[in-house]
């Protein structure tokens, strides 16, 4: 026997996406309270969001990419759906006709996505095309624009994370060093595939000036194929306490305890302004890398960006060559000086 009707919201692939787009679960448990609320994600996507209290199901299946082999089969994702009667199904994952055709196998009556596929026509889903937006316009808009074509709207459209008050005791005392530094900065190594980044080599001597003029330990994290690729002997530069160690949920907690994160353009930098920390962006200038459309929503947040539009479709660049690290240890310390003794002792937890 089929459950009670619920909504769906369909978001894998890429965490920045999903942080920007945690609105959206708002909105719907909002409007239709007495209605479960599913999402369909990847798994480190959906343990991001594990305690987000206005999802009553997650539903994990397999996904890197649209293609073919990089997916679980849609017979087995509509598998495990079948059981559910949906009444609405968000689709918040761009160019990708397989998920109009799971929602017509599944019978859902309302239907609307982020953008247009030939299959959206056949099955009379609702669009939100993103060029009916006015300048300037956020992804995160564009999802609520989505949810607001199913009837669903909240006044909070602010990204927010949910972490447990014993998941960041446990975190500090797990990894106690970090816990126990007066002063925490984060340098997260991760790369964008969107732009130019900085480079590991460019990270290094970052992390190396931050230490000088910050006269804090600066913290790395990453994942394991960094920690392979770093190399930097100065004790004020912690690698081994969290580079390669962190699951996507200690990655939460570690950020939530910092008093700054710094990185390029990464799902990790989209999670610091969704837990109310101070953030320094390192961003490219070109167009398929945005801040004003694709960046991290938030007061504390800042990007740095060059001066001049770098676009190569071809190559990548290493944006060192044009944000010098003196300029980041700058604002890194602007940052950290607007901080007041009762925001660096609270961490984001619920």
């Amino acid at each position: 026997m089929k459950t009670l009707s619920a909504n769906l919201i369909i978001r894998p692939e890429k965490i920045g996406d999903l942080v920007v787009s945690t609105p959206v679960i708002r909105a719907f448990k909002e409007t239709y309270p007495a209605q479960p609320l599913h999402l369909l994600t990847d798994p480190i996507s959906a343990e991001l969001v594990r305690h987000d209290p206005h999802l009553d199901e997650i539903i994990a299946v397999e996904w890197k990419d649209r293609y073919r082999g990089q997916h679980a089969p849609w017979r087995e994702i509509y598998q495990l759906l079948k059981s559910y009667s949906y009444e609405r199904a968000a689709i918040l994952y761009a160019n990708c006709s397989g998920w109009n055709w799971l929602c017509a196998a599944l019978g859902i009556r309302y239907v609307a996505q982020i953008g247009g596929t030939m299959a959206s026509f056949i099955f009379h889903h609702r669009r939100m095309m993103r060029r009916s937006l006015a300048n300037p316009w956020h992804m995160m808009e564009a999802y609520l624009k989505v949810a607001e074509c199913l009837g669903a709207k909240t006044a909070r459209n602010v990204p927010k994370l949910y972490l447990l008050r014993h998941e960041t005791k446990a975190f500090a005392k797990k990894f106690p060093i970090f816990a126990d530094a007066p002063i925490k900065i984060l340098l997260h190594l991760g790369t964008s595939p969107a732009g130019s980044n900085y480079s590991i080599t460019a990270f290094q001597d970052l992390s190396l000036c931050l230490a000088i003029q910050s006269a804090s330990s600066i913290f790395i994290t990453g994942t394991a194929s960094d920690a392979e690729a770093w190399y930097n002997p100065d004790p004020h530069v912690i690698k081994d306490e969290l580079l390669g160690r962190l699951s996507i949920r200690e990655m939460a907690c570690a950020v939530s305890l910092s008093d700054l994160l710094i990185g390029n353009s990464t799902g990790v930098i989209h999670m610091g302004a969704a837990l109310n920390r101070r953030v320094l962006g390192l961003y490219s200038s070109d167009p398929n890398n945005d801040e004003t459309k694709w960046g991290p929503l938030f007061a504390k947040v800042r990007i740095l960006k060059p001066a001049i539009t770098i676009y190569d479709a071809e190559c990548h660049h290493d944006l060192s060559q044009y944000i010098t690290k003196e300029a980041i240890a700058t604002a890194a310390l602007e940052l950290l000086s607007a901080i007041d003794s009762h925001e660096r002792h609270q961490p984001w937890a619920d």
